[in-house]
């Protein structure tokens, strides 16, 4: 099937057992139904949206030029690889969702959220000062190029691997449903506030390169954590060990680690935001930097060693320190 219009087009209920070709010179929307083969949509600039759920059971070329792409409804299907081209692309599909191309054009938001897998481009994925929302929800969310937006959201159910930069003018939020986030290559570097929450999945963000800007909270299983410059935790929540080096001030937040602490800032001054609660042993090293954790509710549990220009140290119960 094949349909042009000069202007504005409007689909109804599609049931093609071939492929679709709609072309526009203005808004597109593609309705609702199904199409047997490949989907070939253009819309000269003009915004691609739909009336209700779509099967693809091939490919999906999406051409909007600088309109926007909203195809998001919870049932969607597009069970071959997706193309797209717009200034701002939103696409949800109820199982796999391939992506083998996007272009955003004008600093859209885009967001792409897979029921199942989630494939994406193996080149950079940018949406400039738009934000960025990636979402594998029934598998591993895993990426090689590099990733940057204002506010970025990476989801994985099965966990989150990242294969190359993640630049975030804004926010960064890392999930996953108790499974590993980790770092493979590329650095990560955030301007505002950073949220990882991998339930008791391990966390490891160790790349020399990265740097934190704003506070990072932590949720996870054993976590590792490395900034080139100063680094400042927010709230900890960690049911194993957990290990901080900065180059630069370093701040712990508040919270409690369910292992042991590990604190390492070549040199600049280790400190808290509130009150910790750390499980396991506690080896602090500040170089030549003063040490300053004086919350009168933090409770190191076990042995504590410090190394500090000044070594200041509070406990609500016992204090034991070794070194």
């Amino acid at each position: 099937t094949q349909i042009t219009d000069a202007n504005a087009l409007t689909l109804g209920t599609l049931s093609t057992t071939g492929a679709l070709t709609a072309i526009s010179t203005g808004a597109l929307n593609l309705g609702s139904g199904s199409v047997g083969g490949n989907l070939d949509a253009t819309s000269n600039n003009g915004a691609i949206s739909q009336a209700g759920a779509l099967s693809v059971s091939g490919t999906s070329a999406l051409n909007a030029g600088n309109g926007a792409i909203t195809l998001t409804n919870a049932n969607n299907d597009f069970q071959g690889a997706v193309t797209a081209t717009g200034a701002g692309v939103s696409l949800v599909d109820v199982n796999d969702l391939s992506v083998t191309s996007l272009t955003d054009n004008a600093n859209g938001n885009v967001s792409l959220v897979a029921g199942g897998a989630l494939s994406l481009p193996a080149s950079a994925l940018s949406a400039g000062t738009g934000n960025l929302t990636l979402a594998a929800n029934g598998g591993v969310l895993s990426t090689s190029g590099a990733l940057d937006g204002t506010n970025v959201s990476l989801t994985g159910r099965d966990g989150v691997t990242l294969g190359g930069d993640v630049t975030a003018l804004g926010t960064l939020a890392l999930t996953s449903t108790n499974a590993a986030i980790a770092q493979t290559a590329g650095n990560i570097a955030v301007t505002g506030l950073t949220t990882i929450n991998a339930g008791s999945g391990a966390i490891t963000l160790a790349d020399g390169g990265n740097d934190f800007t704003g506070a990072v909270s932590l949720t996870g299983g054993v976590t590792q954590i490395t900034d080139a410059n100063a680094l400042t935790l927010g709230t900890l929540s960690t049911t194993g060990a957990l290990t901080a080096i900065s180059t630069g001030a370093l701040n712990l937040g508040s919270g409690s680690v369910g292992g042991n602490l590990d604190a390492t800032s070549n040199n600049g001054a280790i400190s808290q935001a509130g009150a910790l609660s750390v499980s396991g042993t506690s080896a602090l090293n500040a170089g030549n930097g003063a040490i300053t954790l004086t919350n009168a509710n933090n409770d190191f549990q076990g042995a504590v060693t410090a190394t500090g220009a000044g070594v200041s140290l509070v406990d609500v119960n016992d204090l034991s320190v070794t070194s």
